[in-house]
């Protein structure tokens, strides 16, 4: 309830001289409640906190009407006894179930009920005792009940006019009015007369004679007649009115790339994107190849890579693919991806497994074939072989076959560049050697 005045009845109840009579006022936001209400009250000797006085009078159904009620209520003998007394109600609707609502704040008990504390019997009058000090000053008491209106009187007599005031500024401009609908159209002005002829426009260009038609082309010289561009620009072709193919080069001496598929891209020449989504070759990564998928990321020289998805980006689970190659006379040769020095780099935080196969064949015609198989990891970049316990000292091949049995492959991780190197040692002679090498990577 929004709030609640209550006023005191100023008369006793008969059949009880503890009893009281009370009237109040039940307001909901301002205006008069009407209904049925279970309500408490309880008697306080403070007007916050304090000590409760006598037992809670519990009253059920209250009848409001027009925001009034009147509630019979008994404290026991006693409960007044000149002190000070407040009145605390709770209320919540007839039948309801609902916790009670406490109004606030509690009702100072007025003259009627300190009337019963007058009139029990009272012994011998003592003697006067001095005069207390002066009490501080009670709060305040709720608002009393509006009084009725009385009736409007006569109108007085008319006065005389007042001199005309002085004019005041003008008001802001009104909002600009709706537009009036569009008026009906005129008719139609009579037809002028027809101008004079103009002069003969001048013939146009031939058309190309290097046209493609539609339907076919015939007469073509091979080597000479083409689709394509003549500068640096891609050839491109859409469905949809999006790429699906486009063949690229960065210019005259590059070897052309092509790209197939949807947001794929190659950024070194010579490779080639044959569909999927998604998937980069990096400018590093010259004659590398995808062959769809999506999410596969070429960073090698001449890498094939693969993947069906990744996890945050490109390239972090796929599988690649290598060729490796070496020749040489001398005690030990390296074999490289170009032939020459570049070697296999790994990502930072990436583990990969590998195996390599690596065929060997000497000047004479001896021949061998080796196995390396491990596992490969960069950490922050630091790359490592975690099955190798000791310091420099790599993965040695299995042989699969051999003629010679003085032949060993090998290996090892350059940390300061995160490259792998394999190597093949022989002994004296000149010699060739291929490697197949596969991976799985992953990275996080």
């Amino acid at each position: 309830m929004a709030g609640i005045v209550c006023l005191l009845a100023n008369s006793l109840a008969r059949a009880q001289m503890s009893a009281f009579t009370y009237q109040g006022t039940l307001a909901n936001g301002g205006q008069p409640v009407n209904g049925a209400f279970e309500m408490q009250f309880l008697l306080y000797d403070a007007a916050t906190s304090g000590a409760q006085i006598g037992s809670t009078a519990a009253v059920d159904p209250v009848a409001v009407a027009n925001g009034l009620f009147n509630v019979s209520l008994d404290f026991g003998a006693g409960a007044f006894d000149g002190s000070a007394r407040w009145l605390e109600i709770q209320l919540r609707p007839d039948g309801s179930t609902d916790p009670f609502t406490v109004l606030s704040p509690r009702q100072s008990v007025g003259a009627a009920p300190y009337a019963l504390f007058a009139m029990t019997p009272a012994g011998p009058k003592g003697d006067t005792g001095p005069k207390g000090d002066p009490g501080s000053q009670g709060p305040q008491g709720p608002q009393g009940l509006m009084g009725k209106t009385d009736p409007t009187g006569p109108a007085g007599l008319k006065g005389d006019k007042g001199d005309t005031g002085s004019q005041g500024p003008q008001g802001p401009m009104g909002n600009t009015g709706p537009t009036g609908p569009a008026g009906t159209t005129g008719p139609t002005g009579p037809t002028g007369a027809t101008g004079p002829k103009g002069d003969k426009g001048d013939k146009g260009d031939p058309g190309s004679a290097d046209a493609w038609g539609f339907s076919g082309n015939a007469g073509l010289t091979e080597g000479v007649h083409f689709i394509g561009t003549t500068d640096a620009a891609a050839l491109e072709f859409r469905t949809r009115n999006e790429t699906a193919l486009k063949l690229q080069t960065g210019g005259s001496s590059e070897v052309p790339s092509l790209v197939g598929g949807q947001n794929n891209t190659i950024a070194a020449e010579g490779g080639v994107i044959a569909g999927g989504r998604q998937n980069s070759i990096a400018a590093t990564s010259t004659f590398a190849a995808i062959p769809g998928g999506q999410g596969a990321n070429a960073i090698n020289y001449g890498q094939f890579a693969f993947a069906s998805g990744d996890f945050v980006s490109a390239g972090d689970a796929q599988m690649s693919f290598y060729v490796l190659r070496g020749t040489g006379a001398f005690s030990k040769i390296e074999l490289y991806l170009d032939g020459s020095g570049k070697r296999i780099k790994v990502p930072n935080n990436t583990t990969l497994w590998m195996e390599a196969m690596i065929v060997i064949r000497n000047s004479s015609g001896t021949s061998g074939v080796y196995r390396i198989e491990g596992l490969v990891k960069n950490v922050d970049g630091t790359l490592s072989l975690p099955q190798v316990a000791m310091a420099n000292q790599g993965l040695f091949g299995t042989s699969v076959f051999t003629e010679d049995f003085g032949w060993t492959t090998q290996l090892n991780v350059d940390d300061s560049t995160d490259e792998l190197k394999l190597e093949f040692d022989g002994g004296s002679g000149s010699f060739r050697a291929v490697a197949r090498i596969r991976t799985l990577e992953v990275g996080l």
